[in-house]
């Protein structure tokens, strides 16, 4: 019975914040308990929309008595999210056709003309927000109509406090529940808004690497038709020619990322419903990706639009010893910092850290004063990982990138020995380095 007024509590905080104005977000960070959130997914990714943070909602749980970290919430809703949802019996005697609309066009769409869905159990449920920001004031308004209603009978409480709950539960009223996988699937974007820093490198070693080990990776090159991952790890023809309609799969799928329309192959591609869709995203181009769905302001719509497709992003940082490398991470995390997983590649072929890596690491200068290394810091302190990315000898990798050769096919290329096993260690080195960073790529 106390678990139970606990979680009437709970709901009650939750739908009052619910009716009232929305509150500017404090970009805290996240947590909950895993079964109760899964119920009451709805009406939290609401509170969400409607700006309270992870720690907001939280604290509400807390306050009712449900103690909680805001990193297990936010994990908790991720998961949930994620989550293929079992449908009652009314939602699949009422079951809609596809949706043939891509991704781009389903978050550019008006929530407002999705009606909610009324389940056996006589509850609404309304579907995931996917809309332009110019468009959330008022769609929000109208979302907030829709609210659960309270289930608090005691024998209920064994269901409530079971983790990952899957299909019904033969002791408990019939409810929807969420079998919670163990890795959602990811879009990954390797980025940095200043260029030379190696991502081209990276990204085509990273999707040869995983390939060549048995993984199947959906991989892209927002540099159009002259992009080093295509030019590297496209398929080509009989004549050694790459070729214009390029598999993701096998291949490298590519467009440009500056060109209005073409740049939406970065939600578009999650149409595929690939686990893992990996994109070598061109120097500078965050601008342009808040211009897919949020016009320039934001990447909320842009986040919204990856989420409502149950898919993870996951940013990869290229970092150099330049300042403008730590800057581009900082932007990174304005934009994305509670909605995505980071990843920082500390590139080795720019020097030995941290002494080469002044910006990124952080250094004491000649009059004594610290300079550098906050980014750094915050993206550790937020979860995320860093890792280092190994260098092959100058020589050895000039080669094999004249010859267009993936590293895994440094044997088809007439090198040395010598050469032969430094593609070896060089690759040993990066699996083993990669390691940290396998939780963000869903290839644990």
């Amino acid at each position: 019975m106390e678990f139970g007024n606990k979680k009437s509590k709970v709901r009650a905080a939750v739908r009052a914040a619910l009716a009232a104005p929305p509150k500017r977000p404090l970009h805290r960070r996240s947590g909950g308990l895993r079964a109760l959130v899964v119920e009451m997914l709805p009406d939290l990714l609401r509170l969400r929309a409607h700006g309270y943070s992870h720690r907001d909602i939280a604290d509400m749980f807390s306050a009712k008595g449900l103690k909680i970290a805001a990193s297990t919430l936010k994990n908790y809703i991720n998961e949930a999210r994620a989550a293929p949802m079992e449908a009652t019996p009314t939602e699949r005697a009422t079951e809609k056709p596809p949706d043939a609309r891509s991704p781009t066009q389903r978050a550019a769409a008006p929530l407002a003309r999705v009606a909610p869905v009324i389940t056996d159990d006589g509850i609404k449920r309304a579907r995931a927000p996917q809309a332009p920001t110019l468009q959330r004031t008022a769609i929000i308004a109208a979302a907030l109509k829709t609210r659960l209603s309270d289930r608090d009978e005691p024998h209920q409480r064994q269901a409530m406090i079971k983790p990952a709950v899957v299909g019904r539960m033969s002791d408990a009223p019939r409810f929807r529940t969420r079998a919670i996988p163990p890795l959602p699937r990811r879009l990954v974007l390797v980025a940095s808004e200043k260029g030379g820093v190696g991502k081209s490198v990276f990204t085509r070693t990273l999707i040869d690497f995983l390939r060549s080990n048995g993984s199947r990776i959906a991989a892209y090159d927002a540099d159009g038709g002259i992009g080093a991952t295509l030019r590297v790890l496209g398929l080509r023809d009989a004549t050694g020619d790459l070729v214009d309609d390029q598999c993701a799969i096998e291949g490298v799928g590519y467009y440009q990322g500056r060109v209005e329309g073409e740049r939406n192959m970065v939600l578009d591609c999650m149409a595929s419903r690939e686990a893992l869709c990996v994109h070598d995203l061109a120097g500078g181009l965050l601008g342009d990706l808040t211009r897919i769905i949020d016009e320039g302001a934001s990447l909320d719509g842009f986040m919204a639009a990856i989420e409502a497709e149950g898919y993870r992003l996951t940013i990869v940082h290229v970092i150099s010893p330049d300042v403008g490398s730590a800057q581009s991470v900082g932007r990174w995390l304005d934009l994305t910092e509670e909605h995505a997983d980071q990843i920082a590649v500390v590139n080795l072929k720019h020097g030995k850290p941290p002494a080469d890596f002044p910006f990124w690491y952080g250094f004491v200068d000649a009059h004594g004063e610290k300079k550098g290394g906050k980014t750094r810091a915050r993206l550790l302190s937020g979860g995320g990982v860093e890792i280092e990315f190994p260098a092959l000898a100058s020589g050895t990798f000039a080669k094999l990138d004249a010859s267009n050769i993936a590293f895994s096919r440094a044997a088809d290329v007439g090198l040395s020995v010598t050469e032969r096993a430094q593609v070896v260690r060089f690759l040993k080195e990066f699996g083993d380095n990669l390691v940290p960073a396998k939780k963000f790529l869903g290839i644990e």
